[in-house]
Parts: C-alpha cells; structure tokens; sequence
C-alpha cells in the first residue's frame, strides 16, 4: 500500500515538475515572440525557439502569399530546396493542402502506419512530423511543419498540445508585426498610386542631400507634372483622372532605379529624387520617362475611345541649383514652369 502511495505522489510530482517546466517555456516564447518588430527575425526566433523545446530534425515555415496564391517558405532548419519538403502543387496551389484549407492540424506520429500528407515531399523512412497552421482570426495564413526521424515522437498529447499554444502565440506575433509594418507602409505610402507620398519625400530629400554632401557626389530632383490634367477631369470624370495618375506612377516606377525614390508630390505632380546623379544624366532619365508616359493608351469609361497622356518636367541638381533640399525643389519647380511656357510634352532644366 505505502509503495503505491508513493508511486502515485511520485508521478504527481513528476507531473507538477511539468508543468512548471512547460509553463516557464510558455512565458519564455511569448516574451521571444511579443519583443521582435520585424518579420524575418520572427521567423528566426520562432525556429529556434521551437527547436530548443521540440527538438526537430528538420523545421519548416511557410505562409500564403495572398496576391500571388502561392506558399512561400521564408526558413527551412536545416536548410535545403524547398521542393524537396514541400509539393509544388501545394507551393503553386495553397488551397490544395488540406491544413491551410481547413485550418485543422495534422500529426503523424509513425509514417510506417499512417497515411503522409500530399504536401511532404520529403522522404522519410521513418518518424513522424507535425504540421500546424498559423490562425488568425480563424484563417489559416501559413503554417509550421516540425519532422522528426524518431518514431511515436509526437503521440503524447501534452506535446501536442503545448506545440499547438505555441504557433498559436507566433501567429498572434506573426499578425502583430506585418499589422505595424502595414501601418508604417501606409503612413509614407499615396493610397492612390501605390508609391511613396509627400511627407516621405520631404523627410528623405534631407537625408538624402546630406548623403550626397557627405559623398561629394550630385543629386538630381525631378518634377514631373501631367499636362491638361485638370481639363481630363472636367471633360472624362475624376475615375479617369485617378486611372492616369496611377498609369504615369507606375510607368514612371518602371523606368527608375531601385536607388531613386519616386513620390506623388501632390495633384498630379511627381517628384523623383535621383543619387549619384548629375544633370544631364537625369534629363536623359527624365526624356525616356516622357516618351514612356507618352505611349501610353488611356481607356475612357466608354471603352471606344482612347486618351494620350503627357508630361512636363523640370530638373535641378545639388549642389548646382542649391546647396539645400528646398533650394533644389525651388528650382526644379522654375524649371518644370518654364517646360510648360515652352509648350508641354517636354523636358527642362533651371
């Protein structure tokens, strides 16, 4: 009798032990997951977290690209093509894959007697693997996959369900953080066209000039502005109007180096800051971008006819045309003025 009591308080005690064990790990991966603000260090604390406590031989992160409905996988531990762990079909095809569709969880605790999941394309000769989605508001936007080689790993269902709370706590970070970077991006972003607005010009353009200064190289600003635009309103209605800027901002986005920044200036203006960049070489830009802007085949809401589009801008440089961000946009802007008295559809510089 008294060697079944203590057995008893043993494995009590035991369990206690556990618990604490387990609950010190769930305070320690929240604190990991609610101090990271950027996503790919999400991911990398979210792994090693996840590793030290379940010991994977092989972890796997992947969310849904909404857009593109696609999976990407932005970290596999230990690294390897991601097609050789997960099915291209489930990588070109999310909703394919019975996890994100459903958002229920699907454990194999022994590949030698239950059936694997069409998604894993890795091999294993045996072991088990868990795969887990990430929820949020109950939507699956990705999910983690933990293999192990070892089999029956994942049959205890206090492993499973501690593995469970934990991705349940990485997908409430995972949403906290692209929810910030969606705010930040927001705050310096047009609604409209999709590019950066006037505020983030104006802070950059400072940092910028000072940038160049420091470098001992110019810096050139283009103003762009679309001829006739207030007359394109008048006449066809401002959803037409708002379909031209956004067909100039992405025209122009297309034409520019990932160096150069390029925002709404405000109205149907635009401004481009170019580093590294002397006068004429930003004429010439400015030229290809006019031309380009110029081909451009606008639709009226009544399908038969078709509208040209044209600009007019202006270019300066530091420390040329000014020694400072506003005297540089000064006169920038004298010289788009003088692109429109000479006509329009044109290129000048101060």
């Amino acid at each position: 009798m008294d060697n079944r009591i203590e057995e008893e308080l043993r494995i009590a005690l035991d369990q206690r032990d556990r618990n604490i064990k387990e609950l010190s790990y769930l305070m320690y991966f929240s604190c990991l997951m609610n101090d990271e603000m950027q996503e790919d260090s999400l991911y990398k604390r979210m792994s090693w977290a996840l590793k030290e406590h379940f010991e994977p031989d092989i972890l796997a992160i992947a969310t849904i690209d909404m857009e593109k409905n696609r999976l990407d996988v932005p970290l596999i531990d230990p690294p390897m093509p991601v097609s050789e762990l997960i099915s291209e079909d489930i990588l070109t095809n999310p909703s394919h894959c019975d996890i994100l569709r459903t958002g229920k969880e699907h454990i194999v605790t022994d590949i030698r007697y239950e059936p694997v999941c069409k998604c894993v394309a890795h091999m294993l000769q045996e072991g088990g693997y868990a795969c887990i989605p990430l929820m949020v508001g109950g939507i699956p936007i990705g999910m983690i996959l933990l293999i192990k080689k070892q089999g029956c790993c994942w049959e205890e269902k206090q492993m499973q369900k501690l593995l469970m709370v934990c991705v349940g706590l990485a997908s409430s970070a995972l949403y906290r953080v692209r929810l910030l970077e969606y705010s930040k991006h927001a705050a310096i972003t047009d609604a409209l066209t999709g590019i950066y607005n006037r505020r983030f010009f104006d802070e950059m353009l400072g940092k910028q000039i000072a940038l160049s200064g420091r470098n001992k190289e110019p810096l050139s600003i283009v103003i762009a502005d679309i001829d006739n635009f207030k007359k394109l309103n008048d006449v066809y209605g401002h959803i037409i109007g708002d379909r031209a800027l956004q067909y100039v901002a992405q025209m122009m986005e297309n034409c520019i180096r990932s160096s150069d920044i390029l925002a709404r200036y405000g109205g149907e203006e635009f401004v481009i800051i170019m580093p590294a960049t002397n006068t004429i070489n930003a004429m010439e830009k400015a030229e290809q971008i006019r031309q380009c802007v110029e081909s451009i085949k606008l639709e009226t809401e009544s399908g038969v006819e078709t509208l040209s589009l044209t600009i007019s801008a202006g270019i300066a440089t530091f420390p040329a045309h000014g020694i400072d961000g506003n005297m540089v946009v000064m006169a920038a802007d004298k010289a788009l003025l003088l692109a429109k008295e000479r006509g329009k559809n044109t290129v000048m510089t101060s």
